[in-house]
């Protein structure tokens, strides 16, 4: 499979090289812009899977340079927008002009690689209300229950703090490694990624349901059947995910702000 060719347009030399850095680590290939009227001219002459847009340069050349991709050049380029400070305004502005997602500064590099696949890879289907009801009708409002880790670190604080920050480094891989194999039908692919998330289920105290559909997701050998099927439990478990990481995230940020 040809690597994807990713455009960053980023006026920051230091932040360009570790973008290019992670893009390679990813396997994908790229190029760089410094400037919005430059990334303009080169989606214009090179054929671009994805292009990321920093929005340390000023916004409203950002936002021209994207309506004009979208209104002029008439592309449909998946368009990522990468911002220190993101709030509901830019959000909201940037989904106007045709920008497909945005993610933070600094990059987290689990959650770029995710966010790049589910736009070079997406899902075979959206999830279905089942998947969302799947959330909805749990139990207690949190996803995680902590108390498997304060047992088997005896609530160590640090050791805590580096478990946590495993699963946040992890598993936005996993994730984007299943939508990936999804999509390509790389049928091994997605047995790893599947087997790789699920013994932290059990350590993050999740409802044992996601653990079953991990297990059917590992046990996958591509039948056209049940594939409908398979793809709704990665859509959930992909949804999960997203609640997880914030969870964690505040854990992580308690853990660092009340040290022992």
């Amino acid at each position: 499979m040809k690597a994807a060719n990713i455009l960053i347009t980023e006026p920051v030399a230091l932040e360009q090289v570790v973008l290019k850095n992670l893009l390679i680590k990813f396997g994908y290939q790229s190029e760089l812009a410094s400037s919005a009227d430059e990334a303009m001219h080169k989606v214009e002459s090179t054929n671009f899977d994805l292009v990321l847009m920093s929005l340390q340069m000023p916004v409203n050349t950002v936002l021209h340079a994207t309506d004009y991709i979208r209104k002029v050049l008439r592309s449909d380029v998946p368009i990522v927008a990468t911002c220190a400070f993101i709030t509901p305004e830019v959000i909201h502005k940037c989904e106007k002009v045709g920008i497909n997602d945005v993610i933070s500064k600094p990059v987290v590099p689990g959650i770029l690689r995710c966010k790049i696949n589910k736009l070079l890879y997406p899902m075979v289907i959206s999830p279905s209300p089942w998947s969302a009801k799947v959330l909805l009708h749990l139990p207690t409002k949190r996803l995680t229950d902590l108390s498997a880790i304060l047992q088997r670190t005896k609530a160590n604080p640090q050791l805590m703090k580096h478990l946590i920050a495993l699963y946040l480094k992890h598993s936005p891989v996993h994730i984007s490694d299943m939508q990936m194999a999804l999509s390509t039908e790389d049928w091994k692919l997605l047995h790893a990624a599947a087997h790789k998330m699920i013994p932290s289920f059990s350590i993050l105290g999740l409802h044992k349901s996601f653990e079953l559909m991990a297990r059917e997701i590992q046990d996958y050998q591509g039948d056209a059947a049940s594939r409908y099927k398979i793809a709704n439990k990665v859509a959930v478990l992909e949804m999960l995910f997203a609640g997880i990481y914030q969870e964690l995230e505040n854990e992580l940020r308690l853990l660092h702000s009340n040290p022992v």
